[in-house]
């Protein structure tokens, strides 16, 4: 099995580059740099020159309150290169894991969402990946749709790293309390990709939508808490923690009230661990704590 990933410079393209893979498998990993997914030509040639088992697309523009201003650089990488991807691959036979988001829904649902659910995006960044999505389901049939929440993990930027490089300075904390999901650590997602990849080659998995998140819910409110409280256990903080709504923090996105995804389809079909949130979240604390400290 050859895996082709786009999207190499990004979160679960980092996590995919640094995976175990399964026995008797390959990876190519590609930045945009290499692979451009706006450019159909690009895409053509790329795939002519990488003979692959399947192609896993993690390429996204994921600057959400960005993709307010920037619509046609979201909408262009998020629908579009998806449609390049999946007429190529459709072409050569090659299968397609798409990854997507729970930015594709509302949030107004009581209930976790499952595959089927109607989407209805609140932003731009949500637009943009419901159209990705729909291109490879009129494009692809060989696919696989995989929605992802509230990613974090890898040396870059992200909810996680800003708590904890905040508590470090001693600033306190503001963080949104209306707000609920499955924090998901891009290491677990990179695990179910493969193991997605691996069942799809054998032609034991059926093709569709699919839901992967950590286990258990919480608020961002509550996932800083816990950071904090490891923190302050750790001899760092504490810092005062200011619980606020989304309305009053004011992003220019807005963002699903629940993002939290059924994920019972994926768990009886394709069955890769998805640890809970708070067991995955403390050894990453962990890990953190111990890199070198960068000057400010």
């Amino acid at each position: 099995m050859h895996i082709l990933v786009t999207g190499a410079d990004g979160r679960v393209g980092r996590a995919l580059a640094r995976a175990a893979l399964p026995q008797g498998a390959t990876l190519t990993a590609l930045g945009r740099q290499q692979l451009d997914i706006t450019d159909p030509q690009a895409v053509d040639r790329l795939l002519t020159l990488h003979a692959c088992s399947v192609v896993v697309n993690t390429a996204a523009f994921t600057a959400v309150d960005r993709a307010e201003t920037e619509t046609a650089a979201a909408m262009a990488i998020n629908g579009e290169g998806p449609a390049h991807l999946a007429r190529a691959c459709a072409a050569r036979g090659i299968p397609l894991i798409h990854l997507s988001t729970d930015y594709v829904f509302d949030g107004r649902s009581p209930e976790p969402y499952r595959e089927d659910a109607p989407m209805a995006p609140l932003s731009v960044y949500g637009a943009s990946k419901a159209a990705g999505e729909e291109a490879v389901r009129w494009l692809q049939p060989d696919h696989a749709i995989l929605r992802v929440s509230w990613l974090y993990g890898g040396e870059r930027g992200d909810f996680v790293r800003a708590m904890v490089g905040a508590i470090r300075a001693g600033r306190p904390l503001r963080v949104v309390d209306d707000q609920i999901g499955g924090l998901t650590h891009s290491d677990s997602v990179a695990t179910a990709v493969l193991a997605l990849a691996d069942k799809m080659l054998r032609q034991s998995l059926e093709r569709g939508t699919y839901h992967f998140a950590a286990g258990g819910a919480a608020s961002w409110h509550e996932i800083a808490a816990l950071i904090l409280s490891e923190l302050t256990r750790a001899g760092i903080g504490p810092v005062p923690l200011e619980a606020t709504s989304a309305a009053a923090y004011g992003l220019p996105a807005a963002r699903p009230a629940n993002s939290l995804l059924d994920c019972g389809k994926f768990d009886r079909l394709v069955g890769a661990e998805r640890p809970h949130w708070q067991d995955r979240l403390i050894p990453e604390l962990r890990r953190i704590l111990d890199e070198p400290v960068k000057p400010a």
